[in-house]
C-alpha cells in the first residue's frame, strides 16, 4: 500500500498493483495540474513511516502483543498503576492500535481477562459435568464439588507455564481490586460458579440459598488469594496435587458448618 493524499489533504491507501513506476495511473503527480487526487511517488513513502506502521499495527498480531504486555503491566503495576502509553511501548504498537482494537484502557483489562478467565470457566463447567455425570443418581460429595471448582484454575496456570505466575499475580490483583467496575466485571467472571449451586444445595439441604452463596464467594476469596501468592517460579504438578488436597480439606469445613442462625448463642447458653 502506498499513502494517497488527496485534494483536501486527506491522506488514504493505495495498492501497490496499482501502480506503475510508483505512481497511481490516471492521477497527477505531486503538484500537478489536476484537480484530483495526488500520489506521493515511491521517494517520498518514507516520511509517511508512521502512516504505513499504523496499517500494519491493525492486525491479530498486533491484538496479541497489547495484550500479553497489559497483563504483564497490570500484573506488575494494576490498572491505576498502567497508562496506554506503557503499554504501546511494552508492545511496541502505536497508541491508535489500542484504540482501534479496544477503544479504552478499561477494554483491554477486560480484554486480558475475558483471554484467561474464558478456558478457565470452560474448564470448570467440564469438571462439573463429570464430577455430577459421574455421581450417576447419587450426590456429589462437598469434596468432589470443590475439587472441580478450585481444579480449573490450579490447572490452567499450571499449563501456562513460564506465564503462569504472571497469569496468576493478574487475576490476584485485578480481583482484589477494589474499584467498582473491576468488581463486577470479576462478579461476571464468577458467575459461572452459579452453576455449582444445584449440587451444593442439594449436598447441604441444612443451608439456605443465601448462605450458600456467601460462602461460595469465600471459596471466590480463597482462590484470589491462591492467585496473588502463586510461586514467582510456579509451580510442579506434584505440589499443585497436595495444594489442591489441603485447600479441599480446608474448604470443604467451612462449607459443612452450621448455620450461623442454627448455632447456639452465648445467650442461649445461660
Amino acid at each position: 500500500m502506498v499513502p494517497r493524499v488527496d485534494a483536501a489533504g486527506a491522506l488514504d491507501f493505495v495498492p501497490t498493483d496499482c501502480l506503475k513506476d510508483g505512481l497511481e495511473p490516471d492521477v497527477p503527480r505531486l503538484g500537478g495540474n489536476g484537480g484530483g487526487n495526488t500520489v506521493v511517488d515511491k521517494h517520498t513513502i518514507q516520511s509517511y513511516a508512521s502512516i504505513n506502521r499504523l496499517e500494519s499495527e491493525m492486525t491479530d498480531d498486533t491484538k496479541s502483543r497489547i495484550l500479553d504486555a497489559a497483563e504483564q503491566l497490570f500484573a506488575e503495576h494494576g490498572f491505576d498503576g498502567t497508562s496506554v502509553r506503557e503499554i504501546t511501548r511494552a508492545a511496541d504498537a502505536n497508541v491508535a492500535a489500542v484504540h482501534y482494537h479496544f477503544g479504552s484502557k478499561e477494554a483491554v483489562l477486560r480484554g486480558v481477562t475475558d483471554r484467561v478467565a474464558g478456558p478457565i470457566n470452560a474448564r470448570r463447567r467440564e469438571l462439573l459435568d463429570a464430577t455430577v455425570t459421574a455421581a450417576g443418581p447419587g450426590v456429589p460429595s462437598i469434596e468432589l464439588l470443590l475439587d472441580a471448582f478450585v481444579r480449573a484454575d490450579v490447572e490452567i496456570l499450571l499449563q501456562l507455564q513460564e506465564r503462569g505466575p504472571v497469569v496468576a499475580r493478574f487475576l490476584g490483583r485485578t480481583y482484589a481490586d477494589q474499584t467498582p467496575w473491576i468488581q463486577r466485571m470479576a462478579q461476571e467472571q464468577y458467575a459461572e460458579a452459579s452453576g455449582f449451586f444445584p449440587a451444593m444445595a442439594v449436598a447441604l439441604p441444612h443451608l439456605t440459598p443465601e448462605e450458600i452463596e456467601w460462602r461460595i464467594n469465600k471459596v471466590v476469596a480463597v482462590i484470589v488469594h491462591l492467585f496473588a501468592t502463586w510461586p514467582e517460579d510456579g509451580m510442579c504438578e506434584a505440589d499443585a496435587e497436595v495444594l489442591l488436597r489441603r485447600l479441599v480439606t480446608f474448604l470443604s469445613g467451612g462449607l459443612r458448618a452450621p448455620s450461623p442462625t442454627l448455632a447456639p448463642t452465648p445467650d442461649s447458653r445461660r
